[in-house]
């Protein structure tokens, strides 16, 4: 572009100055053209006047004899009289020729040459005894001149005698110079005339090329401003195909490289390794801890910072020549680095990774905790070795680091290794298990904690493979990363729904049955939908049924929970705040969505023998949400102290072991109908006393 600036400014200033130029030249060369042929004819006019007085002394000469002596003055009065014949022809032109014929200095016969120039110059041929003819053109005396000088050469014996006589004395000799013809041309009148027609050449020229540079300087000032419109558009075209070709293998936000380039380095690395080219490789995947808070709390420019200082810790870490920074995607980031150096084993790299992240983000005036957890493997532990068992490794170590805790590490090791394969066995084996119906509901009673009576059931999925029976713990996992789990959820609500309306039908009773949504579940459009067909079609009432929720299903789904609550509660259905207490954001989430129930985590119940601590916070917890109004469900009692004090800090609603474990349906009709279990009356009997 700045070549056409350039170019441009250079142009506006060049035509008139090449127009001017080509005046000056057109002007000079036709004042050249006609001042030379201006002297080349009047060189040649010159020449022929000489030639003809020439002439002119040959037939004289032939004439004279002993009986007609013609004296020598006679001969140069008929030149003289030619010369002026010659200059009365030119006084009506506007050049003016005269002709005299000096003799050598010294020795002249009438005309003596005045001029000291042509003087020297006859001298100068007499001594020399040169008989060439001198050419001049010159300013004399404010006159342009132009003049021949030829050698008259004593040819004739006769010419010589007569001279002699005339000097008195033998002076010439045959061939010796005796003077000269000098024969001059006035130009000044012609060479004034000629330099005007020049100068009006010259301005028709300027004129003419102005017009003509006019009319080119708006073509060119077209074309270069098509040119720069070109140029502008090829630059925005490359420069957006040089974004392109970024963006298609870097993230826009961090700079770093994306999936697709960090792929591209590890398939890169892994052959490497495999060749015995390098050494042993690292992979960390890291995942950060609470971001949507962030970016729901502070705003999304907060959370961009923190993914932008996060990309800098990471690339702090890591030289371009032995690992590569990449980000994936949301807050997902990962590292590929060579082992080498102090870095021996992948726990080193974790610690690093974690510890790097320690120090707070400050963000226009805010602090900012960028915790994260780490999953690390080593290639030479991946059995297999290739690209995708490496990150599958990684992700599965990655995956034990958040369900260990919040700012942690974990590095894959043989019992990922065998959890890994074991996932990878229920993922290949999942469907067509949910297609067979090999996943099915079981029930845990949850007691009334007032009568001692069955309250109502938590329905809970099972998976019976190959006898194995495979907790929801197990599997839950897997069917959210094959985008099965909401299909699972649908048929454990429906599986559960036709238990409570059968067991309903049969007792005379109304059965509340409650059941888990998963956080993907909500993802998808249309589950308050779903959720009313299954209610439609098993003919089960809304008042009965509960949708347990954890706080990740509120952090990840806020606007879908919302939205499906709403359609829901309209029809009566109940909502449950699950493992409450766990989370960072309970109270927000309770005042906002305005829960029925709130479930206590088993994490409370089972230290409350043991922890003074624990049994404080959990009274705390247990006043809290009884203050608000909320039906208390406390999970996991397991013996008659938890029971005891759950009973004296006013619980509403309760399940574990002590009461029941999960029955199936057969098992859970079997109690209903009888009304209470064993457990649930001793708890009932232990509050009278109370």
């Amino acid at each position: 572009m700045r070549e056409f600036e350039e170019t441009r400014a250079g142009f506006s200033f060049g035509p008139a100055f090449v127009v001017l130029l080509g005046a000056l030249v057109v002007a000079g060369g036709f004042f050249f053209i006609l001042t030379a042929e201006l002297i080349r004819s009047q060189a040649n006019d010159r020449t022929r006047l000489v030639e003809a007085t020439d002439a002119f002394t040959s037939t004289f000469a032939a004439e004279r004899n002993d009986h007609n002596v013609v004296p020598a003055s006679f001969r140069r009065l008929g030149i003289e009289n030619l010369a002026e014949f010659v200059e009365s022809r030119q006084e009506s032109q506007e050049i003016s020729v005269t002709m005299r014929m000096p003799g050598t200095p010294g020795l002249e016969l009438r005309t003596v040459e005045n001029d000291p120039r042509v003087r020297a110059a006859i001298k100068q041929i007499a001594d020399d005894g040169d008989h060439s003819v001198i050419e001049e053109n010159l300013f004399e005396k404010g006159r342009f001149v132009g003049r021949t000088i030829f050698p008259s050469v004593a040819s004739n014996p006769d010419c010589v005698s007569c001279h002699n006589v005339e000097l008195g004395g033998p002076k010439y000799e045959l061939g010796d110079v005796m003077g000269a013809y000098v024969v001059e041309s006035d130009l000044t009148s012609v060479t004034y005339n000629n330099l005007a027609y020049a100068v009006s050449a010259g301005v028709l020229a300027f004129l003419g090329g102005g017009l003509v540079a006019r009319r080119e300087r708006r073509r060119m000032n077209r074309v270069v401003t098509s040119l720069e419109g070109q140029v502008r558009a090829e630059r925005d075209k490359r420069e957006a195909e040089a974004f392109a070709n970024f963006l298609s293998s870097h993230d826009a936000l961090t700079g770093l490289s994306n999936r697709t380039m960090f792929r591209d380095r590890l398939d890169v690395e892994v052959e490497a390794c495999s060749s015995g080219q390098s050494e042993d490789v690292f992979v960390a995947l890291i995942d950060l801890d609470n971001f949507k808070s962030v970016n729901d709390t502070m705003g999304h420019d907060a959370g961009d910072a923190l993914l932008a200082e996060v990309g800098q810790r990471l690339s702090s870490l890591v030289h371009e020549e032995t690992g590569l920074v990449a980000r994936f995607g949301g807050d997902e980031f990962a590292v590929l680095l060579r082992m080498g150096g102090e870095l021996t084993h992948p726990d080193q790299l974790g610690k690093k990774i974690v510890q790097s992240m320690a120090a707070p983000l400050s963000h226009e005036g805010l602090s900012i905790q960028s915790r994260c957890s780490v999953g690390v493997a080593a290639l030479g532990d991946i059995t297999g070795g290739d690209a995708s068992a490496f990150l599958k490794a990684a992700d599965t170590a990655l995956y034990a680091a958040k369900r260990a805790g919040k700012g942690r590490y974990r590095s894959f090791d043989r019992e990922l290794k065998d959890s890994m394969w074991k996932r990878a066995a229920l993922s290949s084996a999942l469907p067509i298990a949910i297609e067979n119906g090999e996943i099915y509901p079981v029930f845990q009673p949850q007691i009334d904690l007032g009568n001692g009576q069955i309250h109502g059931f938590e329905a809970l999925a099972r998976w019976n493979w190959y006898d194995l029976v495979i907790s929801p713990d197990q599997f839950i996992p897997v069917a959210e990363e094959n985008g099965l789990v909401r299909q699972i959820d649908l048929e454990i609500l429906r599986g559960a729904a036709s238990f409570a309306v059968e067991l309903g039908r049969r007792s005379a009773r109304p059965v509340r049955i409650s059941t888990n949504m998963s956080a993907l579940t909500f993802k998808g459009a249309g589950l308050a939908e779903d959720i009313l067909d299954i209610l439609f079609e098993t003919g089960l009432p809304g008042e009965q049924l509960t949708l347990e929720v954890t706080e990740t299903v509120l952090m990840e789904n806020w606007g879908d929970f919302h939205d499906v609550l709403e359609v829901l509660r309209a029809k009566g259905v109940r909502a449950a705040l699950d493992d409450f207490g766990t989370g960072y954001s309970s109270l927000s989430y309770l005042r906002q969505l305005q829960f029925e129930e709130i479930k206590i985590d088993r994490s409370f119940v089972v230290d409350l023998g043991l922890d003074e601590q624990t049994r404080r916070l959990f009274a705390g917890v247990i006043d809290l949400a009884v203050g608000l109004g909320k039906t208390i469900v406390v999970e996991g009692v397991e013996t008659e102290d938890q029971a005891r004090f759950v009973v004296e800090k006013g619980a509403h609603l309760a399940q574990g072991f002590l009461y029941s474990q999960p029955l199936s349906p057969t098992d859970a009709s079997a109690v209903f109908v009888e009304g209470s279990l064993q457990g649930a009356r001793e708890d009932h009997e232990m509050r009278k006393r109370i």
